[in-house]
């Protein structure tokens, strides 16, 4: 089970080299090049190499933007409870089924 208290973004137990690793899965799982992140960012190709590199510290902020950015929740949730992005991803497509559910049987209500 799962704690209140465990349910935050712990990027300070990460070190900058894993914390790029997931930058960069995030990134090319979304298809896009470093220019195109940089775009997004609104930071340089360069910025975006050092970051994903672990050369370059990544604030919480720009973390939780560059994951909107990529449509990435489920690797935020991996880290805030310290699982696997495939048992985060199920979560969430779990959260998503059930949230469907209760807007039918609401909206199916109203009719």
């Amino acid at each position: 089970m799962l704690h209140y208290k465990q349910a935050n973004l712990q990027l300070e137990e990460l070190d900058d080299v894993e914390i790029g690793k997931k930058l960069r899965f995030m990134r090319k799982r979304k298809g896009w090049s470093q220019e195109k992140m940089g775009e997004k960012m609104h930071l340089s190709r360069s910025n975006i190499s050092r970051m994903e590199s672990g050369l370059l510290p990544v604030r919480h902020r720009e973390f939780l933007k560059w994951a909107n950015n990529t449509n990435s929740q489920d690797v935020v949730l991996s880290i805030m409870f310290n699982i696997d992005v495939a048992q985060a991803m199920e979560i969430l497509t779990q959260v998503a089924s059930a949230l469907t559910g209760v807007m039918t049987i609401f909206l199916g209500g109203i009719a």
